[in-house]
């Protein structure tokens, strides 16, 4: 189990890189557009296929925690969900300041460096709230039965 955690750990810290990339690329972008806006319609179609890029990231990022979440319950590892959970929140904590600091040394919006671990975090609390109500109903169960 840890060299499994070890590699989704890897993947998902690769998979914030190349956002983190993309949307840095975007802002050279932008930058170009507003210093010469004669060139619109090319800034425009790099922008909307980056876009397209960092969209993909992002639905893969919940994707993945999707699939190996269900997979999880379907398996009965409910502890093994839980650290998993875990992994996951710590990761978002992680990628969110340095999102702000990267959005802050490009002096760009903050909120596109960061809300790619907006999806994550919400499926990860709401897997965190299953897993407690989950837990409730079987210690309700142990006493009342």
């Amino acid at each position: 189990m840890k060299k499994a955690s070890g590699i989704f750990i890897a993947l998902m810290i690769l998979m914030n890189v190349c956002y983190f990339s993309l949307e840095s690329y975007k802002t050279t972008i932008r930058n170009q557009w507003d210093q010469n806006p004669s060139g619109a319609e090319n800034y425009f179609a790099s922008l909307s296929q980056l876009n397209a890029f960092s969209l993909g990231i992002e639905i893969a990022l919940i994707g993945i925690i999707l699939a190996v979440s269900i997979w999880f319950i379907h398996k009965k590892e409910h502890k093994n969900l839980t650290g998993f959970l875990l992994i996951n929140f710590v990761l978002s904590l992680i990628m969110f300041p340095i999102g702000l600091f990267i959005a802050g040394i490009l002096d760009t919006a903050q909120g596109n460096f960061i809300q790619h671990q907006l999806g994550p975090v919400g499926l990860v609390m709401a897997l965190f709230l299953y897993q407690s109500v989950r837990f409730l109903f079987v210690r309700m169960k142990g006493v009342m039965g």
